[in-house]
């Protein structure tokens, strides 16, 4: 048997060639150890927390320009809604005046009832814990952003207050021709429902008069956005719509209200940004909706 000084000796023997065959096969060594210095972004940023130096966590609330896209975005909804609701009422005005059936007018004011409450949504708090889970309606979820936008609003200017104050007398009033409308489906007197009937055109009219006055403020809301290029881009993808709903350059003539040199300063600006940026897939496609500017829309 071999002694323990001659174990020893023997193994300490063969570790030379042990290392020698690690040496010929660095595949089977263990990678280097990273130094604390080398890549630690995710380390670091704990270490700020822990620190007393939190990084701050900004999200849509608290984003002025997100939150102004997201009001454009819901008010190219709204708005057609708002126009489709006024002409159910003139179908069921034409149908009243005309010694009508009554499974037509009932047929107008089911539709009417719908469109409604499609705008508003639900209109119970614990309904909308969150407006992108939300069954909220899309002027429930303008008149949301625009609380939102106005908060965030650090110069008290009138404009924004003036925005939300619109949309929240649209809303309430749409809420109003909600209450209405199921008291004018429920069965009662003819004479009844003719006064509740002229009741609810004066509450429409309330709705497109208000929303009217929150259109008007669109452009002047765009101008300090002039240097935004995801608000600019957003405007200009959405071209088509906004032509619609305003007049068929709408776009052409913010864009040269805003720009000195209108449309072709426009297109510069955002290529030079979104250059800037490294998105340059998106070149392509800035030109050919500037392009696209001039050509007026159905």
């Amino acid at each position: 048997m071999l002694n323990e000084s001659q174990s020893m000796s023997s193994s300490a023997s063969e570790l030379p060639e042990l290392e020698t065959s690690l040496e010929a096969a660095p595949e089977l060594q263990s990678p280097p150890l990273t130094t604390p210095s080398s890549n630690l972004s995710g380390c670091s940023f704990l270490q700020r927390e822990l620190g007393g130096q939190p990084e701050r966590l900004t999200i849509y609330c608290q984003n002025d320009s997100l939150l102004f896209q997201f009001i454009l975005a819901e008010f190219l909804t709204a708005l057609p809604e708002v126009q489709g609701i006024e002409e159910i009422y003139s179908a069921l005005e034409a149908h009243l005046s005309q010694s009508p059936s009554a499974g037509r007018v009932e047929q107008e004011l089911s539709h009417l009832t719908n469109a409604v409450a499609h705008l508003t949504g639900g209109v119970f708090e614990e309904e909308q814990p969150f407006p992108w889970v939300s069954n909220k309606g899309s002027l429930g979820k303008l008149k949301y952003f625009c609380q939102l936008y106005q908060d965030l609003d650090e110069t008290s200017s009138t404009i924004r207050a003036d925005l939300r104050g619109s949309v929240s007398r649209a809303f309430h009033a749409v809420l109003q021709s909600r209450e209405l409308l199921l008291q004018i489906r429920s069965p009662v007197d003819a004479n009844r429902r003719k006064v509740d009937i002229c009741n609810l055109n004066r509450l429409l009219n309330r709705i497109n008069n208000c929303m009217g006055q929150a259109s008007a403020l669109i452009i002047p809301l765009s101008v300090p956005y002039k240097r935004d290029e995801n608000v600019l881009y957003f405007i200009l993808r959405h071209h088509c719509e906004f032509n619609h709903l305003f007049h068929p350059h709408f776009v052409q003539g913010l864009f040269e209200g805003i720009f000195e040199s209108g449309v072709v300063e426009a297109e510069s600006f955002l290529k030079e940004a979104y250059t800037k940026r490294g998105f340059h897939a998106i070149l392509p496609a800035i030109g050919h909706l500037i392009s696209n500017l001039s050509t007026p829309t159905s």
